[in-house]
């Protein structure tokens, strides 16, 4: 029998497998709760931490104002990304929804990544404070 280290990819605790994982059961939880958890999407441990995303209307708040800002004229957004610098289609990326006005334009790739690497996501709301101080 193999002890391995491993960490639950639900509430991100180590633990111990005292079997091998096998292509039915990879040993992904540290117990039956975890992945019954995982399995209803809810939240626990270190993702209840996080606290939870915010409503949709606040979200969509948010967006209608800057489409409106940019509909009058009022913000013009840049061609590039406000990151990497490419040109092309640009996301609208909030990095906080109750300061709407506080947005970067990033292309998808970026944007994804900034969803997913909270370094990223400080770093793309530095740039939104910029470009918010120079309007």
């Amino acid at each position: 029998m193999i002890h391995v280290a491993r960490r639950c990819e639900h509430c991100a605790r180590p633990f111990i497998a005292d079997r091998e994982p096998s292509t039915h059961n990879p040993l992904r939880f540290c117990s039956r709760g975890c992945a019954a958890a995982a399995r209803r999407g809810k939240p626990i441990g270190r993702r209840a931490q996080l606290g939870s995303p915010p409503s949709p209307r606040i979200r969509n708040r948010a967006s209608g104002l800057v489409n409106q800002r940019i509909r009058r004229g009022w913000a013009v957004p840049p061609i590039r990304c406000q990151l990497c610098k490419l040109p092309g289609k640009l996301d609208k990326h909030h990095p906080d929804y109750q300061r709407p006005d506080l947005v970067a334009f990033l292309c998808r790739s970026c944007h994804m990544r900034a969803h997913s690497n909270e370094k990223l996501n400080r770093r793309a709301a530095e740039v939104a404070r910029c470009i918010a101080k120079a309007a």
